[in-house]
């Protein structure tokens, strides 16, 4: 579960706070889009409520001419799919953390850890695992084959942002190939014997100036 960065922009654009509904949803990979606040209990923290207009990124379908990009939400993959680099000193399980002593002591930031979340917005080569798709939908990928079209779901249900085959909104990005058996300090499925699993999903976000 995460958005693995291979051949990406420079810089990501930013982070940024997150709708409170997403946070839970967000695994990595998924669209992203930035929205007004749409409620007055929407949690932020100093540096983001202080701001006069007040602005997300919520899960959501891609759209032409607005600013999207693809949510990292501080997680990276190991070989069998479970967080790596999560969290430095300790998990957050449900809420987000608080200031202790001046310093959050749950890192390195996460949405679960901040509220917030790395979006990247530039274009390039982007590796997302397969919990950023609607299930079913990357097996449907592989089976069209390279610079198939995936798109964003809609804002508003347990899968918004996650990524599909079936035509929602405006093309998101292309899907080019699959990975597997990346690691070179252990011994691959493949070496051993063992059916070859698929680490993440090799996809070409094009930008939102596309």
């Amino acid at each position: 579960m995460a958005l693995v960065l291979l051949n990406p922009g420079l810089r990501p654009l930013g982070q940024f706070d997150f709708a409170d509904g997403d946070a839970s949803k967000a695994t990595g990979g998924e669209i992203a889009k930035i929205v007004t606040y749409s409620s007055a209990t929407e949690a932020a923290a100093a540096d983001v409520s202080d701001n006069r207009d007040l602005v997300h990124f919520q899960l959501d379908s891609f759209s032409d001419g607005r600013l999207c990009g693809l949510v990292d939400e501080g997680q990276s993959p190991s070989e069998d799919n479970t967080p790596g680099y999560g969290t430095l000193l300790g998990q957050a399980v449900g809420v987000n953390a608080t200031m202790v002593d001046g310093s959050i002591k749950v890192g390195p930031s996460t949405v679960y850890g901040t509220g917030k979340a790395t979006i990247w917005h530039q274009a390039g080569l982007y590796g997302v695992t397969e919990e950023a798709f609607i299930s079913g939908q990357p097996a449907a990928a592989v089976a069209a084959g390279i610079n198939t079209s995936l798109f964003g779901t809609a804002t508003g249900g347990s899968t918004a942002g996650k990524l599909t085959t079936v035509s929602t909104g405006n093309e998101a990005a292309w899907w080019i190939s699959r990975e597997a058996g990346t690691s070179l300090v252990s011994t691959t499925n493949s070496a051993a014997g063992a059916a070859i699993a698929t680490e993440y999903h090799i996809i070409y976000f094009p930008g939102p100036t596309k």
